[in-house]
């Protein structure tokens, strides 16, 4: 049964989106949209079609920096990376932009050569970008002290289990300090990507400034690249050669950042998430034991 845009908005993403749009759109049908860990409302209006994402009360325990997430949608949709931003509210974390009537990425499509150099092609444009200024930093040590903080507070057991390796994560953070910063996505899972014929970026909650790798490494550790697919990513981005050592040494952090998150969202031992956890801290033992 279709409802209207009043019955499944909460009244402060209502009242910005008749602010924007006038009445006429609480009126409007909208349409639940699935697989979000925020709740997403399409909106069909006459001539308009919107999304509305409005963030769950149980997630604001996650750090995420909705004054950066604005300022880094608004420069990314300069350039067509990103969907068009009608209203970007930091204080209540409501986001609404142009619905984009494309075709989300399958985990299959992100393996496949030709997305991958679509995908190092948008990159290169993205970090081209001058950074934005009220850019939060993704520095990887501080990034995953504060995680860390948030783990230890609400997943005791988990930190406890994790401490040890946490530590030699640390050590290795130390070495990725920063060289050149720029505007990074910095959460490429293939959700997160949409094509109309433009790939686009969807998602900007965690995006910041850090080191084009960051990036590099989001795509090819949330997407599970082979080594080969990787190298691709690489050498289509433009890496040097010599600058593979340093990607690798981001996608295990960028893995053991993802290891923080899903401990301190609580996931439980029958959690779909689970087997991923369990996936991620064995790929990081891998990756560190073998250096």
């Amino acid at each position: 049964m279709e409802q209207s845009a009043s019955l499944l908005l909460p009244e402060p993403a209502l009242t910005l989106l008749e602010r924007a749009f006038g009445a006429r759109a609480g009126r409007a049908p909208g349409e639940l949209i699935a697989g979000s860990t925020n709740l997403v409302v399409r909106v069909q209006m006459a001539g308009d079609s919107v999304a509305v994402r409005v963030p769950r009360p149980d997630t604001a325990y996650v750090p995420i920096d909705r004054q950066a997430e604005c300022v880094a949608l608004g420069a990314a949709a300069v350039v067509d990376l990103a969907p068009v931003v009608i209203v970007c509210d930091p204080a209540s974390g409501v986001l609404i932009t142009r619905w984009i009537d494309g075709e989300l990425w399958t985990a299959e499509r992100t393996h496949e050569a030709d997305a991958i150099r679509i995908v190092a092609r948008a990159l290169r444009r993205l970090h081209a970008l001058p950074p934005p200024a009220g850019m939060r930093s993704l520095a990887p040590l501080t990034l995953l002290r504060s995680y860390w903080q948030t783990v230890s507070a609400r997943a005791t057991a988990l930190a406890s289990r994790l401490t040890s390796l946490h530590a030699r994560i640390l050590a290795r953070a130390a070495e990725a300090q920063g060289r050149s910063m720029v505007l990074c996505h910095a959460d490429l899972h293939h959700r997160n990507l949409i094509d109309d014929g433009r790939l686009r970026l969807l998602d900007w909650e965690y995006a910041g400034i850090a080191e084009p790798y960051f990036d590099l490494a989001s795509f090819a550790q949330s997407n599970d690249l082979t080594h080969a697919e990787q190298a691709l990513l690489s050498e289509a981005y433009g890496l040097p050669l010599q600058d593979g050592g340093r990607l690798a040494l981001y996608g295990v952090l960028f893995d053991w950042i993802c290891v923080l998150w899903l401990a301190m969202t609580g996931v439980g031992e029958r959690s779909p998430d689970r087997e991923r956890l369990e996936l991620l801290i064995q790929r990081v033992k891998s990756s560190i034991e073998s250096t």
